[in-house]
């Protein structure tokens, strides 16, 4: 019984550990591949980290993001769907407000001043 809770707790651990590794990884793909122009890979990075991670810091980010990876491939629909799903987790961060308005800006959907 011992021997079973000692490998369970050693599983445990070695997947968070894991999950983190993969995680941080995964995040600093994504930015590589933002920052080099790679849209669609970031994309795809960000993504697969929302799919390992709960954390609601990390999943703003993340549609922050890919939203912006969006709008930069003119795919304004999706940009601003992670952007407003980036408003719902954190109200209080305007940047988000402000790259909504850009890619709904962007889409044609709302006119410049």
């Amino acid at each position: 019984m011992k021997q079973t809770l000692i490998l369970l707790i050693g599983i445990l651990v070695s997947t968070t550990a894991f999950s983190q590794n993969k995680a941080t990884e995964l995040y600093t793909s994504g930015n590589s591949n933002f920052k080099s122009g790679n849209f669609q890979e970031a994309i795809s990075n960000y993504t697969e980290l929302m799919e390992i991670v709960d954390e609601k810091s990390v999943r703003k980010t993340c549609f922050i993001n890919r939203g912006l990876s969006y709008d930069r491939i003119k795919k304004y629909d999706l940009a601003i769907t992670d952007f407003t799903e980036a408003i719902k987790l954190d109200s209080t961060d305007m940047a988000s407000f402000i790259d909504r308005g850009l890619s709904l800006m962007h889409a044609g959907k709302l006119e410049r001043a």
